[in-house]
């Protein structure tokens, strides 16, 4: 989150008696002291990425560009977030398998550092999709098995959302379900993790009890939750 919006007049930025100084100082400091707790905390895993457009009008980048591509990934329950320009240049993380470029010609893809950064992408086995087509769905259902962690639920009259993360030593998953409005519940709920990576123990975020974790027909492990009514989930710890 944010600790400080330094968007603001620019009179009185420099000036050591002015309010804005002497709040910033204040901030600043803030900043300074919650950056050891941030730096210490649970790392957001993302399966799918979806590219902000930057350089498109605010308002038509959220409603006509991404917000499309943002609910039909999220219906595919499996972790996704959101890369900026800056970061895209940064690197594509490396539990990413699915990168959304909403706005297919932005000039973010012409240049010479993201064209190499896709192409490592794309052999190490990631899928790159661009525009937001009527084949989108499709496509990201298929892709879906590559994710760290998905959810299923029967039952349920309304959507869910999935987030999950992880430690910095790559050893512990901690996966969340939460139904989109209040009064939903989602009965026989179960989480999908890989069969690449065994789980070692799964431990309910609500009870703390254990949970079971059973092997598919198809190699990927399954794990139980109880009925979830505002929130659940499950801790995963995976073997060595």
């Amino acid at each position: 989150g944010h600790i400080f919006n330094f968007d603001v007049k620019e009179s009185g930025i420099a000036d050591p008696d002015s309010d804005f100084y002497k709040m910033a100082r204040r901030h600043t400091a803030l900043g300074r002291k919650l950056s050891r707790y941030l730096n210490a905390a649970p790392i957001p895993v993302r399966w799918a990425i979806i590219h902000y457009p930057e350089g498109t009008p605010q308002g038509e980048a959220k409603t006509n560009v991404v917000l499309p591509v943002f609910k039909t990934l999220a219906t595919r329950h499996a972790p996704i977030g959101i890369i900026t320009n800056t970061q895209l240049r940064e690197g594509i993380p490396a539990e990413c398998m699915l990168l959304v470029f909403p706005n297919s010609k932005h000039s973010i893809t012409k240049s010479v550092r993201v064209q190499r950064l896709l192409a490592a992408f794309k052999a190490r086995g990631g899928v790159v999709i661009r525009g937001n087509d009527k084949t989108l769905a499709e496509k990201t259902t298929a892709a879906r098995p590559s994710a760290p962690v998905f959810a299923r639920a029967k039952k349920t009259q309304e959507d869910y959302v999935l987030t999950a993360f992880r430690d910095k030593a790559d050893t512990k998953l901690r996966a969340l379900l939460s139904p989109n409005s209040a009064g939903t519940v989602l009965k026989d709920a179960i989480l999908v993790l890989p069969k690449d990576r065994t789980p070692a123990k799964a431990i309910d975020v609500m009870t703390g009890k254990e949970r079971p974790i059973t092997k598919a027909a198809d190699g990927r492990f399954i794990i139980t939750l109880p009925t979830v009514k505002l929130i659940g989930g499950a801790s995963i710890t995976w073997k060595k």
